[in-house]
């Protein structure tokens, strides 16, 4: 080869420099199993994917951000006993103790206070697909990161990569051994660093649920903002209680007070139906208050966008101030798309079982887009509006709602009288 100049491959192969491959300044401790062999100990095994840690340091458990100190660091030794060391590195495998006994299970990881990675439910990958079948935006895959498996969808691809060039090529669903930039809406929250700064914390791979195979091994792009949360500021925080309770509020009301969850499609019929059983209420002497999705959006929550975090963080604000409605004594009625089960769910747990009514307003997406009162499905098909429920964005219908309402065969006065049935048979409760 006399165009190369260079020294021989061998000398260079010893000789160049691996220390960057593990990081060791940021612990990061992903709980692979929870040992319990009695009541006397509770131990968190895995293997420290990178960092060190030391008995007596603090740590926080993400994502439930609980805190606690390292009691003991065991290993096992060559006896098959446990043994206690003072101190461990990546990549030693490991079981921790701590001092307080906090709830933490597979698919959790142990960091440093002042040093977490991102907690997010968006991430944006460097993707390599690996499956015949190419990429589908609409189908649902698992990402597995660690020792957590958590289901989500491919929101967008950005552009491919040209292997031979390295320049980017228009954007269109991966084929086999195709590289790109995608961005990944996940349904719950993950722990991640990029794969620039992390390695073992910044990769994942993706799984087909249908076979179970792996399709595409990613790695996490930095983008450009870091999430540290302390909780240090909270402590001083405390509930104020009033001298008026619900109890009195809806006594002097003269009825419980209730959280109509009205959930489905774009134009399914939610504002409407939620609008009209307002009317029918307050005429009947009932402290009623409606909550529609674009007047929040217009004014409380102004400051979010469409994102899977920002439309979770819409659906949590909704709940809180439908709480607070609640406990002055005061029915509201929420019209929300609420596409993911999850948020709906964390929506309940805010608003509490015996108050939340979850009606399900089952249109048939051809009749949505008939109706299409704003123009979004039109949009939406034309690729001109994004992530737009239904078409390319996933809803997730309800299992178990307390009511189904088939909007598109029932009458106005048909869907308000069962509406009505349901609000004073929670009454009687």
């Amino acid at each position: 080869m006399p165009w190369y100049h260079g020294g021989p491959l061998l000398e260079h192969l010893e000789n160049i420099y691996i220390g960057s491959d593990k990081n060791q300044v940021d612990f990061r401790f992903p709980i692979q199993y929870v040992i319990r062999p009695g009541d006397s100990y509770r131990g968190y095994a895995g293997q420290i994917a990178s960092g060190s840690i030391h008995v007596g340091e603090e740590v926080v458990a993400l994502p439930s951000l609980q805190r606690s100190r390292i009691k003991s660091i065991d290993i096992v030794s060559k006896t098959c006993q446990l043994e206690s060391i003072e101190s461990a590195n990546t990549p030693m495998s490991i079981s921790l103790t701590l001092t307080d006994n906090i709830d933490i299970s597979r698919g959790d990881i142990l960091v440093r206070p002042r040093n977490q990675p991102r907690i997010t439910t968006e991430l944006e990958l460097m993707l390599v697909w690996m499956s015949e079948q190419a990429l589908d935006p609409k189908k649902q895959y698992l990402f597995f990161h660690g020792t957590r498996k958590v289901p989500g969808y491919i929101s967008e691809i950005v552009y491919r990569l040209d292997v031979n060039s390295l320049s980017r090529l228009p954007p269109q669903a991966l084929s086999l051994n195709e590289i790109g930039r995608i961005s990944a809406m996940l349904k719950s929250p993950v722990c991640v660093d990029s794969y620039q700064q992390n390695r073992s914390t910044g990769c994942m791979i993706l799984i087909d649920p249908d076979d179970f195979q792996t399709v595409a091994a990613g790695m996490v792009l930095d983008r450009d903002y870091f999430s540290e949360i302390d909780l240090s500021e909270k402590k001083i925080l405390h509930e104020e209680r009033g001298a008026i309770s619900r109890a009195n509020r809806e006594e002097q009301l003269g009825s419980k007070a209730l959280t109509f969850w009205f959930t489905g499609l774009s134009g399914s019929g939610k504002s409407t139906l939620a609008s009209a059983l307002e009317k029918k209420l307050f005429d009947q002497g009932k402290a009623v208050y409606r909550l529609d999705g674009d007047n929040l959006r217009m004014g409380l929550n102004k400051d979010l966008g469409f994102s899977i975090s920002d439309r979770s963080e819409n659906i949590r604000r909704v709940a809180e101030v439908a709480k607070l409605f609640n406990d002055a004594g005061v029915t509201v009625l929420c019209s929300f798309i609420s596409p993911i089960k999850q948020d709906r769910e964390a929506a309940r747990n805010i608003i509490g079982e015996k108050s939340f009514l979850e009606i399900f307003v089952d249109t048939p997406i051809e009749v949505c887009e008939q109706r299409d009162p704003h123009g979004m499905y039109q949009k939406a098909r034309a690729g001109t509006l994004k992530n737009f429920t239904g078409v390319s964005a996933p809803y997730e219908a309800p299992e178990n709602p307390l009511l189904t309402i088939e909007a598109s065969k029932l009458g106005i006065e048909d869907c308000l009288s069962g509406l009505v049935e349901v609000f004073y048979r929670f009454q009687k409760i």
